[in-house]
């Protein structure tokens, strides 16, 4: 996979103020067939969108090892056997708005159908769901859903994306 990763390794060892992390999509096949999402709601401040669960990369620490770390602590999932990685999305510096340059790894994972999640008091995150497509495409707004979108399209076609601020990069082919 062509990255915009290895850009974002490289400006993190010069010192540049890049955050690394980790998003994953967590599929759950229901009793009827039907798939359902888990998504979050991120507790930093009020009205912060929904989104899929997600985490930093600590240095030194690899994506797949942050994403399943994170998923296990934050919400109680196992994910480690059958983490597909999905992609990347690159998200663009808005020194204004607080907001570093950071590069995501986008992960998805199946879960059992009787995996309940367990939100832990230290999560960062106020409330999580399960929702169908059609519902999350009702919760989601902006670039989560945009981001959500892409990957689920990458997790039913097994072809990676390539995303910049949740939109697909023109002319790369994964």
């Amino acid at each position: 996979m062509t990255t915009t990763i290895d850009s974002g390794r490289a400006a993190w060892r010069a010192g540049r103020p890049v955050g690394l992390g980790t998003n994953a999509l967590v599929v759950q096949t229901g009793p009827d067939g039907a798939a359902r999402y888990l998504l979050i709601n991120r507790a930093r401040k009020a009205g912060d969108p929904m989104g899929i669960p997600g985490g930093s990369v600590e240095e030194g620490q690899a994506p797949r090892d942050a994403v399943t770390a994170h998923l296990a602590q934050k919400v109680g999932i196992t994910a480690s056997a059958g983490l597909r990685l999905l992609g990347t999305d690159h998200t663009t510096a808005r020194p204004g708005q607080g907001q570093v340059e950071r590069h995501n790894w986008l992960y998805g994972v199946s879960v059992p159908a009787d995996a309940v999640p367990q939100l832990a008091p230290t999560s960062g995150y106020d409330r999580m769901q399960w929702a169908t497509e059609e519902e999350a495409r009702g919760l989601l707004t902006g670039n989560s859903l945009a981001r959500f979108t892409h990957v689920l399209a990458a997790w039913n076609t097994g072809t990676p994306v390539e995303l910049r601020d949740s939109k697909p990069l023109p002319g790369v082919v994964a």
